[in-house]
């Protein structure tokens, strides 16, 4: 059988009913672009699938948790949903966590160019190109953490390309080899691909997860083919998350969007596109014994240029880290100037358009200050080295339960809180040394 190109737009985790968050105090001018920022991502995903001409859209899950969207998110879908169907496209939707799949259930049916996979089994339809069937589709809809009755993905038997929708892990094994072109999945708020290291030696893991840690940070896989994923004797599915359409934390930093497939007789190939409205940042900044005032000033100007020009029209929230050493870094940590200059910035650069938000500024001592504290007999040299030791040695518990009332929290929140895993660990000891050195300051370095 003869295949053409097959174009189409994965999107997952738009979560409607969840605003951006992540600001103590939000400004005024941002608060209906924090509550609008999901919609406006999401509605930029369904113009991505019109701009391009896409066979179909697949939704991979959690679109939207319909008794905190409301009216407003039902609305919104339906809108959508009858904008596709004037372009003659198509939407395959897999439920998830969100999606209160027995409601949707009963709503989809408004709207015949949506079809929601069923719940408890795995479904294939095939979709046609006028009369022409050109893909053969296989989707569920379900929890994270069900069972995936993975018996039930089989390629299409007439040979068409066959795509697999799934939220939410696990995958099985037998999925991920099963001889599909494309597996798009939902659940992740940040974009990867599912890696097969827990099946297969590193050398064949498909890929790793694109972590975003500045501003502008270049996706790796914006054009990105995928033919040669897998090998002859062990073919593995191109299984990928595009991650949520808009960030909504500090967590989840940088460029957010949807992503376009493109499979060919030979080749499957995707393609990122930003959908985001409001993006985080995390920014970094060194400065050195010679750094005054008005130059750390000019490091901000041209940083906040460069922020703008790598993310043109989006209003940015950026979160500044300092680093360095001298007489400015110790005003900086000890002193009032660093309130001083986040007014600064907010005043000069936070209202745009786009505005450039600056939601904090902290300091960081440079590592060699703590490195040389830590060697002194001093009270923070002291406690520097205790909190090495609990670095060097993971196993030894830190004991935080004495710094909480266990009155005030239920038992659950407790043991989150006095009982982190290892990464937050290491950050927890990593900040203490930080805080420490803050407060002791020069104090702490005499005996």
């Amino acid at each position: 059988m003869q295949h053409t190109t097959i174009r189409f737009v994965h999107a997952s985790d738009l979560h409607l009913e969840r605003p951006v968050g992540g600001l103590s105090e939000p400004p005024d001018h941002l608060q209906q672009l924090l509550v609008d920022a999901p919609y406006l991502a999401a509605e930029r995903v369904f113009d991505c699938a019109v701009a391009e001409a896409v066979d179909f859209l697949l939704l991979a899950g959690d679109v939207v948790d319909v008794h905190w969207g409301g009216a407003r998110a039902v609305a919104f879908l339906g809108e959508q949903f009858d904008r596709l169907a004037q372009h003659g496209i198509h939407i395959y939707w897999a439920g998830g966590n969100a999606d209160r799949y027995q409601q949707w259930q009963r709503l989809v049916h408004q709207w015949p160019n949506v079809h929601l996979f069923p719940s408890g089994r795995v479904e294939r339809l095939v979709h046609r190109r006028g009369d022409t069937p050109v893909a053969s589709l296989l989707g569920i809809s379900r929890r994270k953490g069900e069972p995936l009755p993975a018996a039930q993905f089989r390629p299409d038997p007439d040979g068409l390309p066959s795509i697999g929708v799934v939220y939410g892990l696990p995958v099985p094994r037998a999925v991920l080899q099963s001889g599909f072109r494309y597996l798009a999945l939902g659940g992740s708020h940040q974009r990867k691909d599912l890696s097969m290291a827990a099946h297969t030696s590193a050398s064949q893991t498909l890929s790793v997860l694109q972590r975003h840690d500045g501003a502008g940070a270049e996706q790796q896989d914006d054009e990105r083919g995928l033919s040669d994923w897998g090998s002859a004797d062990q073919p593995q599915v191109p299984a990928h998350f595009p991650g949520t359409p808009q960030g909504r934390s500090a967590q989840q930093l940088g460029p957010h969007g949807c992503t376009l497939v493109e499979i060919a007789p030979r080749r499957t190939d995707i393609h990122f596109r930003p959908t985001d409205a409001l993006r985080w940042i995390a920014a970094q900044l060194t400065i050195d014994p010679a750094t005054t005032r008005h130059a750390l000033e000019d490091l901000f100007r041209h940083h906040i240029q460069q922020l703008r020009d790598s993310s043109p029209g989006i209003d940015l929230l950026v979160r500044w880290r300092i680093s360095g050493r001298g007489q400015l870094a110790d005003q900086l940590q000890h002193g009032p100037l660093a309130e001083e200059l986040l007014g600064w910035l907010r005043r000069e650069f936070g209202y745009g358009p786009p505005a450039c938000w600056s939601v904090s500024l902290e300091v960081q001592p440079d590592q060699s200050a703590i490195a040389l504290a830590s060697e002194q007999d001093t009270v923070l040299g002291d406690l520097l080295r205790q909190l090495q030791q609990l670095q060097a040695h993971p196993d030894r518990p830190l004991e935080l339960e004495s710094l909480v009332d266990r009155r005030l929290l239920p038992p659950k929140l407790l043991r989150l809180l006095c009982t982190p895993g290892r990464k937050r660990r290491t950050q927890l000891i990593e900040e203490a040394a930080q805080l420490a050195v803050k407060l002791f300051g020069a104090e702490g370095t005499n005996p």
